[in-house]
């Protein structure tokens, strides 16, 4: 009976080995492939900060006008991005707050709020450069008296896709800089140039 149930073990035995041996080589397998999944993304991110085709006019009867903004993207990561949807949005932000968040607080992208009805640009390939030319932004002043002051703030975004359909987005907040150095300007209907600043206020990845 001993005899039979060490010969009977022996044999499962060396049919397990093998058995271990695929499962370890299948697992690795597995393990390698989803490595090479998550590795594989692309990053569509803000080569430069944006430009502006004109300078602005902020009055408080007429309204802010701006030209055409010119964004500029950089794809950093290693699969090329499709369906690159660009953003633009301009905030007119008071010196003295006026009790109303969407106006006192500082803008910031939402990576998660994917837009609608927006044309997508071209692919942008790994390593590759794109941009967009943004008509004026609509804009929305916040309830300034004569003579105060305001400052001017801009949210880039990038909201794309690999090519296994996963969505992923990029913003980055810029604080615009009037010629003379200054970032506070008043509504009074003069035109204003300058350039937003190199390096965003804030930022969002998804």
């Amino acid at each position: 009976m001993d005899k039979r149930f060490r010969l009977i073990s022996i044999v499962l035995a060396v049919l397990a080995v093998p058995m271990i041996v695929a499962l370890v080589f299948l697992l690795r397998h597995i393990s390698a492939e989803h490595a090479r999944v998550v590795e594989l993304h692309p990053a569509v991110v803000n080569d430069r900060a944006p430009e502006m085709s004109q300078p602005f006019v902020c009055n408080l009867n007429s309204g802010f006008h701006s030209g055409e903004i010119r964004t500029y993207l950089r794809n950093a990561g290693n699969e090329r991005a499709i369906g690159v949807v660009p953003t633009f949005l301009l905030r007119v932000v008071p010196q003295r707050r006026v009790g109303i968040p969407v106006f006192d607080e500082i803008p910031a992208g939402d990576c998660r709020d994917r837009p609608f009805g927006i044309p997508a640009i071209a692919p942008i390939e790994t390593g590759q450069r794109g941009g967009a030319h943004i008509p004026s932004p609509s804009v929305t002043l916040p309830p300034l008296l004569h003579g105060e002051g305001a400052q001017l703030y801009g949210v880039s975004c990038a909201y794309y896709t690999d090519d296994a359909a996963g969505e992923h987005a990029s913003c980055d907040t810029y604080h615009f800089k009037l010629a003379d150095g200054s970032s506070v300007f008043m509504c009074d209907g003069m035109p204003k140039s300058g350039q937003f600043e190199s390096s965003p206020t804030s930022n969002c990845g998804l």
